[in-house]
């Protein structure tokens, strides 16, 4: 690519290059709100983002001071409602909102995403009907196909504004995209 850019005098760019210019141009989320919340796992700073291409508010839980040298515990929740009720009755090793809040009060700071997103009643109904033709278990969708990179952008964004450098991930390893165009580095998987 850039031998192709060389020949035909153009200019090349990496995606992390590309995020980082549309984090400080055109941001799709905004932080709207924040104050305190107490849980039974301890008192967290909550903020409100609001997400201008979803059309819906996303939250953050914050413990203790962030700061971009440090590695801070990081949880990004794609909160769907009938998902999070079956997989926690399913999976008893999924991080749950409350496993993993417990987890972050453990530790001086942490951070907890929670991206909210819409079921989609077809995606269920179609799910149940498939698996009933099969005799098989019903696996519930949780997000639509293609929408992991879009929840990177917004979990991204929102922890960047926080203040989140160095991340310690509650979750197992994913292929993540240009998280340095957001400042964000993955140093663990807890």
């Amino acid at each position: 690519l850039i031998a192709f850019g060389k020949q035909h005098q153009l200019k090349i760019s990496s995606v992390a290059e590309l995020i980082r210019y549309r984090l400080t141009h055109e941001p799709t989320v905004t932080r709207i709100a924040q104050g305190r919340v107490n849980t039974k796992m301890g008192d967290f700073r909550i903020y409100a983002y609001k997400d201008t291409v979803e059309a819906t508010t996303h939250l953050a839980l914050v413990k203790g001071e962030i700061n971009k040298q440090q590695p801070v515990l990081v949880r990004v929740h794609a909160q769907s409602g009938l998902y999070d009720i079956f997989r926690e009755l399913q999976d008893s090793t999924a991080w749950t909102i409350e496993n993993a809040l417990k987890r972050i009060a453990q530790e001086d700071n942490g951070v907890f995403v929670i991206l909210r997103y819409r079921d989609s009643g077809d995606e269920i109904i179609k799910s149940i009907k498939h698996a009933n033709a099969d005799d098989r278990p019903v696996e519930f969708p949780w997000r639509e196909s293609g929408e992991d990179l879009r929840m990177l952008g917004v979990g991204g964004q929102i922890l960047n504004d926080l203040g989140v450098g160095k991340m310690r991930v509650l979750g197992s390893p994913r292929r993540t995209h240009a998280l340095s165009g957001f400042g964000l580095e993955i140093v663990e998987h807890v």
